[in-house]
């Protein structure tokens, strides 16, 4: 087993001699964006959606990285089928797409400062009711 390790690991080091460099580690996830313009942004630059895979596996993303696309809320899904297709011919298949939440918040201006009242305890229910006890004194 140690020398198909030597040997694997031998043949690696004349791959890398040949090709010259390797450009990254393979991507767990991969964040994409959507922009307004119908183009991609990716690790900072822009490219065309028909050219969105060979730019992901330029960066290290193999057929089991996850690939996060991050769409305006208003996408149509001819856009997104066109996106999964384009990617699913490059070999990626864990696509998912996220649109932005819309989140509001109220913020208090401290006018009202009462205590919350505390819930009342928690009492365990007892099995069987007990009867009281009678004391008698003799």
């Amino acid at each position: 087993m140690i020398q198909s390790i030597a040997r694997g690991s031998l043949c690696f080091a004349f791959a890398l001699a040949l090709a010259g460099c390797v450009t990254s580690s393979p991507l767990g996830t991969a964040h994409v964006t959507i922009l307004s313009d119908g183009r991609a942004s990716v690790d900072g630059s822009k490219v065309e959606i028909a050219k969105l895979g060979r730019k992901l596996k330029s960066l290290g993303a193999t057929p089991d990285t996850k690939i996060i696309v991050g769409v305006p809320s208003n996408t149509p899904k001819a856009t997104l089928t066109g996106i999964s297709r384009t990617l699913a011919v490059e070999g990626f298949t864990h696509v998912a797409f996220r649109t932005p939440v819309e989140a509001t918040a109220a913020v208090s201006d401290g006018a009202s400062k009462q205590p919350a009242t505390p819930a009342p305890p928690i009492m365990p229910k007892s099995p069987k009711a007990q009867k009281p006890v009678r004391s008698e004194t003799l």
